[in-house]
């Protein structure tokens, strides 16, 4: 297994994530032709973060109720445009994106965030599976590094805001 990440510095794109903040999670983008990855992944993938005591997950009832107030049927695939969609409809801060492709006898597993209201990818990360069977386990480990990474720059922008003197100064002001 390979791992690799991109983490973007830029603080306007980077997501500052709270305690309220929720993200949108989009079905997988299936580039292998084998249907047993089509809904296993992003179910993998939902109960590994459902585990966070830093992330919180749009539900699946909230989507459908969403997809309806847009006019589309509840099993409506959460593509990537979709997706940011709903985020955007309900205020979410980050839709996460999924992918796998075959190269060769391989897999490549992606797992990208988006800011919701710009757009940008914020933070994405690739990993090489050697075998079908490693893929779950390869995915469990990229979210938890992802979830590490989102955590981290949580706690960062937390401890930032507590010690600005201007934003101190600013709660004062009436």
């Amino acid at each position: 297994m390979t791992l690799w990440a991109l983490s973007h510095r830029d603080s306007a794109t980077r997501p500052k994530l709270t305690d309220k903040d929720t993200i949108v999670l989009a079905d997988f983008d299936n580039k292998t032709g084998d249907p047993v990855f089509d809904d296993t992944l992003r179910q993998g993938l939902s109960v590994e973060l459902q585990q966070s005591p830093f992330l919180s997950l749009i539900s699946d009832t909230q989507v459908q109720q969403t997809l309806a107030l847009m006019g589309l049927p509840k099993q409506t695939r959460l593509t990537s445009e979709v997706a940011q969609q709903i985020c955007e409809r309900t205020a979410s801060a980050m839709v996460l994106e999924g992918s796998i492709a075959s190269l060769g006898s391989q897999y490549v597993l992606g797992l990208r965030a988006r800011n919701c209201n710009t757009g940008n990818t914020v933070d994405q990360e690739q990993a090489q599976v050697a075998r079908r069977e490693d893929v779950l386990n390869t995915l469990s480990q990229v979210a938890r590094n992802s979830e590490r990474r989102w955590a981290n720059r949580r706690l960062r922008w937390k401890s930032t805001r507590r010690r600005s003197p201007r934003r101190r100064h600013l709660l004062w002001k009436h």
